[in-house]
C-alpha cells in the first residue's frame, strides 16, 4: 500500500461537482530564493519579500507578477502558508505555488493550503517539507465560480476577525494605561 500524502481525500468524500487533482496539476510550484534575494538586501519600500515567516521586508526586484502562495517549508513556521499579490519575490525556506487562475481561485487555494496540519513535515529540530510532498499534495476543487464564493466568505469572516483584533489591541492598550494610573495612584487625586 503506498503512502497518502497530504490532503488526500478518499474518493467516497469528494463532493459532487468537484474535482480530486494534486496540486502539480493546477500550480506551478517554484523553490524560494531563486533569484538568490535575502533580508540583506531588504530596502525601506518596494516590492513585498516573503522569508519563511511571511511578508517581512521589501526589496528592489519582482520574482513573480501574479496571485500566488507562499509555503513555509523549513524551520518554526514550517506549514504557514501566506497570500501574494501582484508583484513579488520569494526567499530561501519557502516555495511558490502559482495557481493556475483559470481552474484555481488562489484565495480558495491560500484557504485550503494555509493549515499546517495540512503538510506531511520530517525533521525534528529543524522541521521541513520535500518539495515533491509539495507537488503531490491533494486537493479538491469545485468548480471555480464555487471557489470564488468561498473565498468571498471567508475573506468577509478575515476581515471581521481583523477588524476585532484591532479593536481588543486598542481596549488593552486604554487597560495598560488605566492600570498604570489607577495601580500608582494617579488617579486618586481626582477623585
Amino acid at each position: 500500500m503506498s503512502r497518502l500524502l497530504p490532503g488526500y481525500i478518499p474518493p467516497s468524500e469528494v463532493p459532487n461537482g468537484w474535482e480530486k487533482l494534486q496540486l502539480r496539476d493546477v500550480a506551478l510550484i517554484v523553490p524560494g530564493g531563486t533569484l538568490g534575494v535575502t533580508k540583506g538586501d531588504y530596502i525601506a519600500s518596494g516590492v513585498p519579500a516573503f522569508s519563511a515567516a511571511g511578508q517581512d521586508g521589501y526589496v528592489d526586484i519582482a520574482e513573480f507578477h501574479s496571485p500566488g502562495v507562499v509555503l513555509s517549508s523549513i524551520g518554526a513556521h514550517c506549514g504557514r502558508c501566506f497570500r501574494a499579490e501582484d508583484a513579488w519575490t520569494t526567499l530561501a525556506n519557502t516555495q511558490a505555488i502559482l495557481p493556475n487562475l483559470e481552474r484555481v481561485d488562489h484565495r480558495f487555494l491560500f484557504a485550503r493550503l494555509n493549515d499546517k496540519t495540512y503538510w506531511e513535515k520530517l525533521g525534528s529540530a529543524q522541521p521541513f517539507i520535500k518539495p515533491s510532498s509539495v507537488k503531490e499534495s491533494w486537493i479538491a476543487l469545485p468548480p471555480i465560480e464555487e471557489q470564488r464564493r468561498i473565498a468571498e466568505v471567508l475573506d468577509s469572516i478575515d476581515k471581521t476577525i481583523q477588524a476585532e483584533e484591532e479593536k481588543i489591541g486598542k481596549l488593552s492598550k486604554i487597560r495598560v494605561g488605566l492600570a498604570t494610573d489607577l495601580l500608582s495612584g494617579r488617579l486618586a487625586r481626582y477623585s
